[in-house]
């Protein structure tokens, strides 16, 4: 009998792994749009598995939601639309990336042939509307965090700002509270740390192979899961910034428990898996 309330005791003071799930709601704007509205964003994290799933249908031709298995090391991206999933790790991109080096080969040895005047049309057109595919693709920019030591209460946590610098401006401001005095943020920490050394590597990864600077994860930049590992604790608050002027925020509204559901890192039924690219 003693044995079993000890163990008992134990379970409860270390936890169960997957025991809870915890969700983090934001509400997100976009203040480039002509008419700004708030949206939904859904985190759900459990171990080291992190659902993030736009709320709102105000985007039906986008991807609504993403998933990170820690546990396999991969994202795996849902597309409700079509039906369709992709997945995101190390060995697809090294197939992205050995692609990319065929295509610029070929672009090049075809700009070979050109006249001097259309070569250089075809390479600024290349430079404007696909810098990804430029010969002269313009190197990842180089972030600076900074805690700037300024102290605020932000969605009803006391927190501390960072800023994010890129090239001389600033790309970010984080208003970060500590990781105990967020509901589940011990637990979902590591989960989150996890996510943010994934998208550097595969974004390290991907340049290595083919010399093109951010690859996919060049679009987590303007976000705070680029930074969760490098800041001590979580943005409840972050404002970006494009060319001075706020561009985006987005504000946690609520952080709470729930019981697990196995279904929730699982790919819908019925979804098929599609290539980044046709002849990957």
């Amino acid at each position: 009998m003693r044995r079993g309330w000890f163990i008992l005791l134990l379970t409860l003071l270390l936890g169960r792994p997957g025991f809870a799930t915890v969700v983090y709601v934001m509400e997100v704007k976009d203040h480039t749009a002509a008419s700004p509205q708030a949206e939904t964003v859904q985190m759900r994290v459990e171990g080291r598995q992190i659902k993030i799933e736009l709320a709102s249908d105000a985007h039906p031709n986008m991807p609504r939601g993403m998933m990170y298995r820690g546990d396999r090391r991969e994202m795996i991206v849902l597309d409700d639309a079509h039906k369709s999933y992709i997945v995101i790790d190390r060995q697809t991109v090294q197939s992205v990336s050995e692609q990319y080096k065929q295509a610029m080969n070929q672009m090049q040895e075809k700009l070979k042939t050109m006249p001097e005047e259309q070569r250089a049309i075809v390479e600024k057109m290349m430079k404007e509307r696909m810098p990804q595919m430029s010969t002269q693709a313009a190197k990842r920019p180089q972030s600076e965090v900074r805690k700037t030591g300024e102290r605020s209460v932000q969605a009803g946590y006391a927190c501390e700002k960072y800023e994010i610098w890129q090239d001389g401006k600033k790309r970010l401001d984080l208003w970060v509270t500590d990781w105990s005095k967020l509901d589940g943020g011990r637990e979902a920490k590591s989960a989150f740390t996890d996510l943010a050394t994934f998208v550097r590597e595969i974004q390290e990864s991907f340049t290595s192979a083919s010399g093109a600077p951010g690859g996919f994860g060049g679009q987590f930049d303007g976000s705070f899961f680029a930074y969760l590992d490098q800041i001590d604790g979580f943005p409840v608050r972050t404002e970006e910034f494009e060319d001075g002027s706020l561009a985006r925020e987005a504000v946690l509204r609520s952080a709470k428990r729930q019981s697990p559901n196995p279904a929730d890192f699982e790919i819908p039924a019925g979804y098929t898996q599609r290539k980044m690219f046709k002849d990957q």
